[in-house]
């Protein structure tokens, strides 16, 4: 090889950046690899470029001024901004050697990139300045203890926690500081972090400048290359307080779960029972310390086929809060459960219904009976609720009155207003009078029907009172009596009928039966008794005896 092809070869693969320029129109005459990485050019982009190209453009005028002033025959040195070919301005040091290149004058020109030295001695500059603000601002103790646990640095805020300042505890031993009590176990620990254990959240107390005590909490860890403990020291006083106010919460907390009435328990992820209150004891005739800590499957494996295992299970798995009924055959009770999932297991409550559940057999067993009876009969059986106003009403009701029950006429207020006028007061005060003095209240009265016309009914309502006295609901049945009283209105017309007639005959047979009656007794004064004329006057007596009753019992006369 050529010394030519050498020394071309020494500048291309040469890791400094280096390029050429002409003097004489200052263009890019060659370029090596380190200069095109540098500067993140082509090698054809590159050569295309003028030394003014290069530079960051607030230069170029001050650059043009210096290529005026350089004498073609020195070499130079100087710091200078340039661009990349994505515009990003870097400080580099130059280096300017003059050369010939292919029988012109130019010059060689070596750059190295001091913007990331710049850049690092800045962040160290700003580390060391964060460093010393932290040192300054910081409202913990920040502080080295060498190894014979003498203070060796110390931040500003020992003033404030300890009431020293940092040239009183430079040189000091820290277990001076520390109270009697607390002397022996804090160089146990301070023995272990010298033996290489990285310490957190060990507290101690020490004694202020003042005389008062002070709780604080350490993080500490030895150094080996410098042969320094760095401690951090914080005031624990609020974290102490706290603590001490958790701790009455806990207690205060714990008091409530042993008296609310409901069962409880909680269970760790791994089915581990934690807590186990009274109520639960009770329930589940199991004292707290033979279940604590225990698998709680494992206590209770008679459960496992039961809601309890497939429930508490499906609220671990989905995130979710379950509500159940379930019966428990080993102890026969009916136990009604809610179970609430959270970050550390599942917490339940659950309570014994045994007797609710009873209740509610018997109270779905009075339900079907009156269902049955519902149906069994033509009555209407309703239901007021006193504090809404609300009425229902069974089947019969709409094909009696040819009504469909809607919010309107499930209400007290449709049917006060449907009753006939004639009716409606006396009706109202009625029910007003059962309901301020309780007992059974009945009536007779008229209700207009879908069509516009009016039935008969049978009213009676028994009045139930809650437990404080106060009336809250009246059940009663209705019962059509139209056909009944259509009856009794056409009975008392006959009857009126019969006595018009009866009032009739009594006055036209009487009348001839009077004058009979006289002509006999002027014949008996002009004749004398006869008897012929005796039985005349018996059977008009007869006669008229029998018109008197008449008259009696149709009620003409009294």
């Amino acid at each position: 090889m050529s010394p030519g092809h050498v020394l071309e070869s020494l500048f291309i693969d040469n890791p400094q950046a280096m390029f050429t320029y002409s003097l004489k129109d200052y263009r890019i005459i060659n370029v090596n690899d380190a200069a095109l990485c540098l500067y993140k050019y082509s090698r054809e982009e590159f050569l295309q470029q003028t030394l003014f190209d290069l530079k960051d453009p607030s230069d170029r005028e001050a650059l043009a001024t210096i290529l005026k002033e350089i004498d073609p025959c020195k070499n130079y040195k100087w710091n200078s901004r340039y661009c990349n070919s994505s515009g990003a301005t870097f400080l580099v040091e130059v280096f300017t050697y003059p050369i010939e290149h292919s029988g012109e004058n130019a010059r060689l020109v070596l750059v190295n990139n001091i913007q990331e030295a710049i850049d690092f001695r800045e962040s160290l500059a700003q580390k060391a300045m964060a460093l010393q603000q932290i040192m300054e601002n910081s409202i913990d103790v920040i502080c080295a203890f060498d190894a014979e646990g003498k203070f060796i640095e110390c931040s500003k805020s020992s003033l404030e926690v300890w009431g020293y300042s940092p040239e009183e505890l430079i040189g000091k031993p820290y277990i001076n500081f520390v109270i009697e009590e607390d002397k022996a176990l804090t160089q146990q620990i301070a023995t272990k972090i010298y033996g290489g254990l990285a310490l957190r959240n060990f507290q101690n107390r020490y004694r202020r400048k003042n005389g008062s005590i002070v709780p604080i909490v350490w993080s500490a860890k030895w150094n080996t290359d410098q042969q320094l403990m760095f401690c951090i020291a914080r005031d624990a006083t609020e974290k102490v307080t706290v603590e001490k106010l958790l701790e009455e919460q806990s207690n205060k907390l714990e008091e409530i779960l042993e008296s609310i009435t409901d069962a409880f328990f909680s269970v760790d992820k791994e089915w581990n029972v934690t807590y186990w209150n009274r109520e639960a004891e009770r329930i589940l005739k199991r004292e707290r310390r033979s279940i604590l800590n225990k698998n709680i499957w494992e206590v209770y494996p008679d459960v496992l086929d039961l809601k309890f295992f497939k429930k508490y299970h499906e609220a671990i798995t989905e995130v979710k809060t379950v509500h159940f009924e379930e019966y428990y055959p080993t102890l026969g009770i009916w136990c009604e459960v809610t179970a609430y999932p959270h970050d550390e297991g599942l917490t339940v409550f659950f309570k014994d219904i045994t007797e609710k559940f009873k209740t509610q057999q018997l109270l779905q067993e009075s339900n079907e009976r009156y269902d049955i009876i519902a149906k069994a009969t033509n009555d209407i059986i309703w239901d007021w609720n006193l504090s809404t106003g609300a009425i229902d009403y069974t089947e019969p009701f709409s094909k009696i009155l040819g009504y469909e029950p809607d919010d309107e006429i499930r209400h007290m207020g449709w049917w006060m207003r449907n009753i006939h006028p004639e009716d409606a007061s006396r009706v109202k005060d009625g029910i007003l009078g059962v309901i301020e003095t309780g007992g059974v209240w009945s009536d007779e009265y008229r209700l207009k029907c879908m069509d516009g016309s009016y039935k008969y009914f049978l009213d009676r309502g028994f009045l139930i009172r809650n437990d404080e006295g106060n009336a809250v609901r009246m059940i009663g049945s209705m019962q059509d009596i139209t056909k009944l009283k259509e009856k009794e209105f056409e009975i008392l017309e006959k009857n009126k009928k019969l006595r018009e007639i009866a009032f009739l005959n009594s006055h036209e047979v009487r009348k001839p039966l009077a004058n009979i009656l006289g002509l006999i007794k002027l014949l008996e004064e002009e004749i004398g008794s006869h008897e012929i004329l005796t039985l005349l006057k018996q059977s008009g007596c007869e006669l008229d005896q029998i018109v008197n009753q008449i008259a009696k019992k149709s009620g003409i006369c009294k």
